[in-house]
């Protein structure tokens, strides 16, 4: 075994000839925002400014009004905590969990913010806060929208046959 890595016979990331590593800082901006739009399709970035720097590739496409240059406050609120926009107190409490809504949209999206100053910004990764199937409905999503390490549609999934299965039971009770 390598050091660094922890299977048998492979390298550790930074250490593969012709990569860099998968730290933010030494990868390029667009390889950086590649991998993020991969594994986090409902982020976003804002710069220190909080102007929106970049959206992910399914927040882009549901929500048009969340587009790069403008200012976060026009776009998207606090649900939970409730509070304005300020830069000091999102950066405070990066890894909380938080709960946004558009302004123009019913989707409440739910995740955390983490300070990337590599980059100068901070960046939400989050996705749609959807309990149930039909929510996913009414919210024009579906289980492709949603990246494969991201088990909430598994969940949704679950939950709808065992609503299923209740249902079928007290049908069942009753005859």
């Amino acid at each position: 075994m390598r050091s660094g890595s922890s299977f048998p016979g492979r390298r550790a990331p930074d250490s593969r000839p012709g990569t860099s590593s998968m730290n933010p800082a030494n990868m390029s901006p667009q390889d950086f925002e590649t991998l993020i739009d991969g594994l986090f399709p409902f982020h976003f970035e804002v710069d220190y400014d909080l102007m929106i720097r970049h959206v992910g590739p399914r927040l882009a496409e549901r929500f048009d009004s969340i587009m790069v240059g403008r200012s976060i406050a026009e776009v998207v609120k606090f649900q939970r905590p409730i509070m304005e926009w300020d830069l000091e107190r999102v950066r405070d409490g990066q890894g909380m969990l938080v709960v946004l809504k558009p302004l123009h949209g019913s989707v409440l999206f739910s995740g955390q913010f983490l300070d990337i100053e590599s980059r100068s910004s901070l960046i939400f990764f989050g996705a749609p806060w959807i309990s149930s199937l039909e929510e996913m409905n009414a919210s024009n999503l579906g289980l492709n929208d949603f990246p494969p390490n991201d088990p909430r549609g598994d969940l949704i999934m679950h939950a709808q046959s065992a609503k299923m299965m209740m249902q079928e039971l007290t049908e069942s009770n009753r005859r």
